[in-house]
């Protein structure tokens, strides 16, 4: 961004957050993630998304159950609502920055019986295999 103020001509730029920072930001929302999501509406609108892909076809892949990567599974709300809807049983891989978002998402999914594997991560040390979850 740029102005002038009088005779001076001033620029700004914002600097992305470092991860330690961005981890940070996020572990200090973790406790009440969950419940601003479900005041916004989410969880409803990931079931209807999960809805409409089934309807699609879109979800075959998982018509006998399968590993989903949850990349940012924040609190977990995304997956909650993809095992609500898939009838195969599903194991989440989850990936977060944050612990504390990390640990909700633990708790919340075991809490509705979803097999998990929580990885505290950053996106360029993913412990996959190349294709792992492709399509």
């Amino acid at each position: 961004m740029e102005g002038t103020l009088g005779k001076w001509r001033i620029y700004v730029a914002r600097t992305a957050p470092t991860e330690a920072e961005l981890a940070a930001l996020y572990d200090e929302a973790a406790e009440r993630w969950h419940d601003q999501l479900t005041l916004l509406g989410y969880p409803g609108a990931y079931e209807d998304l999960f809805d409409r892909l089934l309807a699609d076809g879109a979800l075959n892949t998982l018509r006998n159950g399968g590993r989903v990567l949850d990349f940012g599974v924040g609190t977990g709300a995304f997956s909650l609502a993809l095992a609500g809807k898939v009838t195969a049983p599903l194991r989440i891989e989850g990936m977060e920055l944050s612990p504390s978002m990390l640990l909700r998402a633990t708790l919340n999914l075991d809490r509705a019986g979803v097999e998990t594997r929580m990885y505290l991560r950053e996106a360029t040390n993913l412990p996959f295999e190349d294709n792992t979850f492709a399509r």
